[in-house]
């Protein structure tokens, strides 16, 4: 594949889907500043999946299990092969990259995107460390509410293609489903506060009719699959049963997806197992926001944390 220079003509191009996910960005990472197309932000102040996945404990989990998760520190707690993964976004202060493997991290996803013009200010800078290292990497996307799926779709295809394009050996793309409390303007609504004390935020979901969202979804996964192009890449849904509960109407099935469950009730690793939704299979479990890293004396993190289900990394990775 020849490698050509990446331009700001060809960005937009790719923002409108035209060009190949396969397309080389030149060497030089940019800075993310200096990518940013009329209309693009970098996220800032966006909630963290640690923040929906404690606001899931603390709105919608037991007593009994609230404001807790599961302590993780890699390589001690892990008892799996091939088992346990973190993914990271801007908030994640820094990564041991030359650690990790020997931590028994065995694979890394990272944000790319979310909405139509939200860019993660550190994916370039992260995928490009993780194409130095020897682990398995992917990418999502967090899913906004009251914007087209197929928007949405092409703004992270062309993040993607910033890198280099998703390929074969890749983690399969990932679409983040749930509650979205950062809108379309992102700014988040504060609607209250609960007895404890915690905050309450609009949840933009609310606007949107069920078979809206089944659409925005259906949307997205079908423009990604057709800008990528190829039948080998099979979106993973990331959602919390809570959410889901509330806006997918039992029975659907988004076709070719799997699911990808945030759970960190307690309860739930005590047993080894998440709270999963019906229809779909899952091969991805996010359990705690606390997992740290100790290799060499030293100790990195926290990160959120994710065991691989149900078999090897086939699973969740584009053959």
């Amino acid at each position: 594949m020849l490698k050509k220079t990446y331009t700001r003509r060809q960005a937009l191009r790719d923002a409108c889907g035209f060009v190949a996910a396969g397309a080389l960005l030149s060497s030089r990472i940019l800075p993310a500043q200096s990518m940013l197309t009329p209309g693009e932000v970098i996220l800032t102040d966006d909630p963290a999946r640690g923040d929906y996945g404690r606001f899931d404990l603390n709105n919608f989990g037991p007593p009994t299990q609230r404001k807790v998760g599961a302590e993780f520190q890699f390589p001690k707690d892990v008892d799996v092969p091939l088992g346990y993964g973190i993914d990271i976004s801007h908030h994640t202060k820094e990564v041991p990259w030359a650690r990790l493997a020997s931590a028994q991290v065995n694979f890394v996803y990272m944000k790319a995107s979310q909405s139509h013009n939200g860019r993660d200010g550190k994916f370039v800078e992260f995928w490009s460390a993780a194409n130095a290292s020897p682990l398995p990497h992917g990418a999502y996307h967090f899913l906004t509410a009251g914007i087209p799926g197929r928007d949405q779709a092409l703004y992270f295809n062309a993040r993607l293609a910033e890198v280099g394009g998703i390929r074969s050996g890749n983690l399969q793309p990932v679409v983040d489903l749930e509650w979205d409390q950062y809108g379309p303007y992102f700014k988040r609504m504060l609607l209250g506060h609960t007895s404890s004390g915690d905050p309450i935020y609009k949840d933009y979901w609310e606007d949107v009719p069920k078979d809206a969202i089944i659409a925005t979804v259906n949307d997205f996964v079908n423009a990604l699959r057709s800008a990528v192009g190829s039948p080998a890449v099979k979106p993973i849904i990331y959602t919390n049963r809570s959410w889901w509960d509330t806006y997918i109407p039992p029975g659907t099935v988004f076709q070719n997806c799997s699911i990808w469950i945030s759970d960190y009730r307690k309860s739930s690793y005590v047993n080894g197992s998440p709270r999963s939704v019906k229809q779909h299979e899952y091969y991805l479990w996010q359990f705690t926001d606390k997992a740290t890293i100790s290799v060499g004396g030293e100790v990195h993190g926290p990160y959120d944390t994710n065991k691989l289900l149900f078999g090897g990394m086939n699973h969740i990775t584009i053959a």
